[in-house]
Parts: structure tokens; C-alpha cells; sequence
């Protein structure tokens, strides 16, 4: 069973809360979980939908190759010991949550209250984007990719698709939207630096989501990427570890909810000297 770490509140002068956690809890923890950090935690992230390698670990070469029933029902044991942790409401960053939610809101299986996302919304050639580099792009007759089927990411380029990605997964039952907007840890064919989306898609989804009556969060690590999408209206940004001071400044001027997790700054994990000095220990 995972071993955890630390879940702790930051605050700082101007500075919107932070909440900083991982998904298990050291055994005692739980009777430290009180009704406004459960508040809190709404703000915060769980990428439920995509663990048993942290419920299932997308960054995991080894999700592709389970089969996906598998996948949700090491999702449903996860969820039963989340809540046993003291977790009662988790917000899901991004993964195939909404038969998780379901089961659980109808009481046929114990976990948290989640309040999904659907999938993530990246831009082709971004952090989403895990096809091969001899992949046909579905633009020029290639196959609908798999991740968009089993709902873990789907690719959208230019506003249109964008706006009809959103509107997708908030057809399909999410409370919030992540778009992918820098490079990652994971992703081998993009620069963890580079900025993606451009500001209209960015604005494109922000306006689907605040005319259903909620907002967009972002995968962000870089100070342009993360200006450029509070420029577009996006309410949260996940990650963030790279935002240079200015940035901040913004981010407390604006009043932006910044979702952080810690990470290992281990080679085989961090790869960027900067990531790892960025990241909280």
C-alpha cells in the first residue's frame, strides 16, 4: 500500500491558500481533517480517473497496457481507501471519474464525493498528446486515439475544438475543466517550458465553462504559460512550480487558486535541475 508524505495548508501575506498534499495519509492523519480543509480540498486536486500506482498514475508507461475495466475497478478499491484515509470530497484533475462518481453517489460502492473533470483537453504535439511519432493525426484520416475513447485526454486545435471538447465534458457530467497549458514531466515530445493553447482557445474554453456555470483549471509550469491563461479568465492553476515573482504578485492580485504537489526530485522522475529546486521538499 502507497506510503504518503504530507498534506499542509500555506498561506502568506496576499497570497491565495495553497494546498499541498498526496493522495495517502499517514495512519493518525486522518483525525486532523477538519470541515474547512475538506472545503479547501475542493480547490485542490486528484487526478482519480487516471491509482494504484497513485490511482492509476498516467505518467505510468504501464497504464496503456492494462485493460481499462481493470483500471476503473483499481480506481473503485482506491476510491473505498481514500475515504478510510478521512477524505470525504476530492476533485478529480482529469481521468475517466464518472462512472467512479456514479457508483459511489448511488451508495452501491464507499468512496469520496468527487466532483470529476473529464478528460484533459490539450492541444496536438502538447503534454497530452502520448501517440507515437509515426501516429497519423486524425485531422489527416488517422484513427480517433485511444485515450480519447477511454476519456483521459482529448486533443483539440483552434477554438472551435476547443469550445466542442468542453462542451463535451460538460455534457458528460463535469464540475470543471483542465486544459493543458505548458510542457510536462511526462511527456517526451514537448519541452516542460513550452507554452501551449493559444490565448483564444484558451478563452474559447473559459467562456463554454462560465456559461455552464463554472470555470477552467490549467496544467501550468512556466510564468508565460500561467499569465497567459489568467489573461484568458482560468480560475486555477495545477502545478505552477516554475511561475517567476511578478507572476505570483499576479496570481494574488487576481485571486487565483494555485493547486501545488510535491514531487521527488529524483532523476528518473525530474530530469530539470530547476523543477527540482522549484519543488517543494
Amino acid at each position: 500500500m502507497p506510503q504518503i508524505s504530507r498534506l499542509t495548508l500555506e498561506t502568506g501575506g496576499n497570497l491565495p491558500a495553497i494546498l499541498v498534499y498526496q493522495l495517502c495519509v499517514k495512519p493518525g492523519f486522518e483525525k486532523m481533517v477538519h470541515d474547512e480543509l475538506l472545503t479547501l480540498l475542493h480547490k485542490s486536486r486528484l487526478e482519480v480517473g487516471c491509482l494504484h500506482f497513485d490511482l492509476y498514475r498516467l505518467a505510468d508507461s504501464r497504464f496503456y497496457f492494462f485493460d481499462i475495466g481493470y483500471l476503473h475497478l483499481v480506481a473503485g478499491v482506491e476510491a473505498t481507501r481514500t475515504i478510510f484515509r478521512g477524505f470525504t470530497t476530492v476533485r478529480d484533475a482529469g481521468g475517466p471519474s464518472f462512472g467512479l462518481k456514479q457508483i459511489i453517489d448511488e451508495g452501491l460502492l464507499v468512496g469520496p464525493r468527487i466532483y470529476p473533470s473529464g478528460a484533459s483537453i490539450s492541444q496536438t504535439g502538447g503534454h497530452g498528446d502520448r501517440r507515437s511519432k509515426s501516429d497519423v493525426s486524425l485531422h489527416t484520416g488517422g484513427p480517433i486515439p485511444g485515450e480519447r475513447i477511454i476519456g483521459t485526454i482529448y486533443l483539440a486545435d483552434g477554438p472551435n475544438e476547443v469550445l466542442t471538447a468542453v462542451r463535451e465534458q460538460l455534457r458528460r457530467g463535469a464540475s470543471q475543466v483542465k486544459l493543458i497549458t505548458s510542457g510536462g514531466i511526462s511527456s517526451e515530445l514537448d519541452s516542460l517550458e513550452s507554452v501551449q493553447f493559444t490565448s483564444e482557445e484558451i478563452r474559447a474554453a473559459v467562456q463554454a465553462a462560465s456559461d455552464a456555470g463554472t470555470y477552467v483549471m490549467v496544467h501550468n509550469y512556466s510564468s508565460r504559460g500561467a499569465r497567459r491563461a489568467i489573461d484568458a479568465g482560468v480560475k486555477c492553476i495545477e502545478h505552477g512550480q516554475l511561475i517567476d515573482e511578478p507572476t505570483k504578485k499576479l496570481i494574488a492580485e487576481k485571486g487565483i487558486w494555485v493547486s501545488m504537489q510535491p514531487f521527488t526530485p529524483a532523476p528518473s522522475i525530474m530530469g530539470n535541475s530547476q523543477l527540482a529546486e522549484a519543488s517543494p521538499q
